[in-house]
């Protein structure tokens, strides 16, 4: 009777170390998952982010959304610092439509000017300085998931005063 009740505990004991292992194991693969998703999601809005135009083709250069690049979505975005403080919970197709699969995710995208000669100074350029520093986060509720940083430059750089800066 004492070998089977010992049996029983330490049977019981292993199935308690196995069940543990195993919930362990999935929430490390739904982790890893998540942050595959997230740094394709991230990937393409940079993608799409770096598509575009340095600056407005069309209206009064402002660095920020110009008032006829409002639409549905991300559709009137057509220069890089359109995107500038842009976020989206859960993130959205370009059109927007809300991605499937991710509620409780956020896409957010910050854009500033930077110095061409030190771009990872964390402190923003005031004025055009001909690059723009984009940095694309994907977050898991509180938790960020990925983050993506590129450099766009103007190819024919210009001054806010319209004077054409030095050549890259």
């Amino acid at each position: 009777m004492i070998e089977a009740v010992l049996s029983l505990v330490l049977v019981s004991g292993l199935l308690v170390v196995s069940l543990n292992t195993v919930g362990a194991s999935t929430m490390g693969q739904s982790k890893v998952g998540d942050q595959g998703r997230a740094q394709l999601l991230a990937l393409d809005l940079m993608n799409e982010i770096l598509e575009q135009d340095y600056q407005d083709p069309t209206e009064p250069v402002t660095f920020g959304l110009e008032p006829l690049d409002i639409g549905p979505g991300r559709t009137g975005f057509d220069d890089v610092d359109d995107y500038r403080n842009y976020s989206a919970s859960p993130p959205v197709h370009r059109d927007g439509t809300a991605i499937s699969g991710l509620t409780g995710w956020t896409e957010q995208v910050a854009v500033v000017r930077v110095n061409a000669t030190t771009p990872s100074v964390t402190q923003p350029a005031i004025s055009e300085t001909g690059v723009k520093k984009i940095t694309v986060t994907i977050k898991k509720g509180t938790a960020m998931l990925a983050t993506f940083t590129a450099l766009r430059a103007q190819t024919n750089p210009v001054s806010s005063t319209g004077v054409p800066l030095n050549q890259w």
